[in-house]
């Protein structure tokens, strides 16, 4: 009974490796949609060398967003087994009338080292014509846990076009890194977190090439309060921009056509970041 236990183990450890994703994937091809691809990883996890993922049609993002991150998926990414997603430009529309909240988001990043988001266009659906039905980021990098934050996470090339112009929506960021921990029970933000380990915190997040209009807040990476992380856990080393005008993110639009009497647009936001890198933006 051992020895067929033994074997049983081996076997279901074979499986579960082979079912992880790695090498190129096409989409139309390898999957139906984006959507799909991105569900496989979280169930199966990236296996060895990582995975390339090819965008090569349009797209509409389902309900909630995409969300890029599990605890499944987290753990078997690393320099080793990177993940890369090119949209090609392709464009993805946001889902038509978001969640109602202030936490949408088009695409969700929540824990997994070692992403690069490249060349993804994402839109504001044209049916979205009331603030409550508008999505309010187009990327957002958050924790998947207080142990778990996304580390050495690239996003370049990607245009982003959100609702601004037609409504006042004060919540709406293009790319937003944020300590705030993503909840998986309701499918949005939940509460800020406070990183228990270094590997809780946003780190070695670059954010290059990028173009983004129509946003109340082009880019924001809001780390939380010093007051309450020790300083080895405050969220570290974001670059915005980089080191020469090919780096540079063009933002305009920002703020909507009129000013709020409270809160106020900005084109770069940084609060509470550790070694931030702000240069060469438009």
């Amino acid at each position: 009974m051992k020895r067929i236990s033994l074997v049983a183990i081996i076997l279901t450890l074979s499986i579960f490796a082979n079912a992880q994703i790695s090498g190129v994937k096409n989409i139309p091809g390898d999957y139906a949609s984006l959507a799909a691809a991105i569900t496989a990883l979280n169930t199966s996890g990236v296996g060895a060398g990582g995975v390339t993922i090819n965008l090569n049609q349009v797209e509409t993002a389902p309900t909630g967003g995409y969300l890029l991150g599990s605890a499944i998926l987290n753990p078997t990414t690393g320099m080793a087994n990177p993940i890369v997603i090119n949209g090609g430009n392709n464009t993805i529309t946001a889902q038509a009338t978001g969640t109602t909240t202030t936490s949408d988001a088009v695409f969700r990043l929540a824990g997994p080292d070692y992403v690069t988001l490249n060349q993804l266009n994402i839109v504001e659906n044209a049916a979205n014509t009331t603030i409550a039905a508008q999505m309010e980021r187009g990327i957002a990098v958050m924790a998947f846990s207080a142990t778990d934050g996304s580390q050495n996470v690239t996003i370049q090339g990607c245009t982003i076009s959100l609702g601004g112009t037609t409504q006042i929506n004060t919540n709406e960021t293009g790319i937003l890194l944020t300590n705030i921990l993503y909840n998986n029970t309701t499918s949005a933000y939940s509460t800020a977190v406070v990183p228990t380990s270094t590997a809780g915190k946003f780190d070695s997040i670059v954010v290059k090439s990028n173009t983004i209009t129509n946003s109340y807040t082009g880019i924001a990476a809001h780390g939380g309060t010093i007051a309450t992380s020790a300083a080895n856990l405050l969220q570290t080393r974001v670059v915005i921009g980089g080191t020469s005008i090919a780096d540079a993110n063009t933002i305009s639009g920002y703020g909507g056509q009129a000013v709020a009497a409270t809160t106020i647009g900005y084109g770069i936001y940084v609060n509470s970041v550790a070694n931030e890198y702000v240069s060469y933006n438009n």
